[in-house]
């Protein structure tokens, strides 16, 4: 299960009326100069359904998708895009937080549409914990 994960990883939770990714469309990537860094593969997610994406270079034997890019601990800009036609469209990004403690767990609070901030502990395929480390409750 996801209760046992470790190393880097982003997950990505689909809105209420549920999202279909068409094939070579969607997009994440931490490189500000190369928006179509990973392509995520063609599939349908339910409404308020989880992905869940390994930040590592991993190969596709173990069944989980992964970026082929890891996460820097110092801080750095995630962005996932949609291409439509020629041109790349910002769905979504986030600046993470440097990293000072080993660990860093980070999402979204108020049902995935809050501000970005540290969580207490990771809950993956799960809401986010609405705990926060209370040096970051201001931070957005």
């Amino acid at each position: 299960g996801h209760k046992d994960l470790t190393g880097d990883w982003i997950e990505l939770q689909a809105g209420e009326s549920g999202i279909v990714m068409d094939g070579d469309e969607w997009y994440v990537s931490d490189d500000p100069h190369d928006p179509l860094r990973f392509t995520l593969p063609p599939m349908e997610l339910a409404p308020r359904a989880y992905l869940l994406l390994r930040c590592d270079e991993g190969g596709k034997e173990d069944g989980a998708l992964h970026t082929g890019f890891r996460l820097s601990s110092g801080g750095e800009r995630v962005t996932l895009a949609r291409k439509v036609g020629d041109r790349v469209v910002l769905v979504d990004a986030v600046e993470l937080f440097p990293i000072d403690h080993g660990h860093s767990t980070q999402g979204r609070v108020d049902g995935g549409t809050g501000a970005w901030v540290h969580l207490e502990a990771a809950t993956p395929g799960e809401p986010n914990s609405e705990a926060v480390h209370a040096d970051e409750e201001e931070k957005e």
